[in-house]
């Protein structure tokens, strides 16, 4: 059986998260046997799953196999990929948070997950005109120095962030919520560019969901996972950017903000910076300019060394 094709019928089963699919393919069960299982069995072998979850599957795995068809054929007209927990190329960094996706659907060049050489930056939608310039400069430069650049392919901060790796001829990551209808559509063009330069644009959801605002906060624990480290440029206090903010600091993260009271451009003290104050003075994330660069470089290379030796030790024991 593809193996594909029955992950994708589990993933539809409403109460199956990611960890109980983890729990599946890390006891190898993701196999035909499932056909045959009785519901007291799967709950049984199962303790993560809930009595009501074990008999859905138990009596409509079959149901949830056609509708992963289904699937399969849209993600292949679309020219939409799958990569799967399972799968060898499936990036070792997430395999090291909490609730890692259990499928990501595609388009690009997966390799660039491998290198764990990576960066997110990220801000605010409603940018000003120096944030912009900073997103832009700063992916522009890591872009060159070969780090890749995640970002969440929104207006403001992430376009300005994704461009200034494409200027670089840099590669970099768009992560989504749904992969087969771009959000904003205004960026569409921009997805594609990525793609064309080598670029990666993934999302764990099924293509073509109906997107949801949890859908974005899930998303954000993905773009830091796949970072040595995050780069808010502007963001209010409250907002999505704190969400990969606080995922960050979860995942073991460097932190990395650019000091408003060294850019002279910020006169005044508006909501597009009031959370990067916050964040300096609380010393969650460290203050930079690009007179520092070469210091942060030095962090990111000692944080990339602390996750393959973790990654190392995950392969040990297993």
């Amino acid at each position: 059986m593809n193996m594909h094709r029955l992950l994708l019928a589990l993933k539809m089963v409403k109460g199956l998260g990611n960890r109980a699919l983890a729990d599946f393919i890390n006891k190898g069960l993701l196999s035909e046997s499932l056909l045959s299982m009785a519901s007291d069995d799967l709950y049984n072998r199962f303790s993560i799953l809930r009595v009501n979850v074990a008999k859905e599957i138990s009596n409509n795995l079959s149901g949830y196999l056609a509708k992963a068809d289904n699937v399969l054929k849209d993600c292949e007209t679309a020219e939409i990929k799958i990569l799967a927990y399972n799968d060898k190329n499936y990036p070792i960094l997430l395999k090291q948070i909490n609730d890692p996706p259990a499928v990501l659907f595609y388009k690009g060049e997966t390799s660039i997950l491998d290198g764990m050489q990576a960066i997110a930056v990220i801000g605010t939608r409603d940018c000003t005109d120096t944030g912009g310039k900073i997103a832009f400069k700063v992916s522009q430069y890591f872009a060159k120095k070969k780090y890749v650049i995640v970002s969440g392919l929104a207006k403001g901060i992430d376009t300005f962030a994704h461009q200034g790796a494409l200027r670089a001829k840099g590669k970099t990551i768009a992560v989504l919520c749904d992969i087969k209808n771009i959000l904003p559509k205004g960026n569409s063009s921009l997805a594609e560019d990525i793609v064309k330069a080598g670029g990666l644009l993934v999302a764990e959801n099924l293509p073509g969901i109906a997107v949801r605002p949890y859908h974005f906060v899930a998303r954000d624990r993905i773009q830091s996972a796949l970072s040595l480290g995050v780069f808010p440029i502007e963001t209010d206090i409250k907002g999505g950017t704190m969400h990969t903010v606080d995922f960050a600091r979860r995942q073991n993260r460097l932190l990395f903000c650019p000091n408003p009271n060294k850019v002279k451009q910020y006169k005044t003290d508006i909501s597009q910076i009031r959370g990067i104050h916050m964040l300096l003075g609380q010393k969650t994330a460290l203050p930079f300019t690009s007179k520092n660069y070469i210091a942060i470089e030095r962090l990111l290379k000692k944080k990339q060394r602390q996750l393959k030796a973790t990654a190392s030790s995950l392969f040990i024991d297993s």
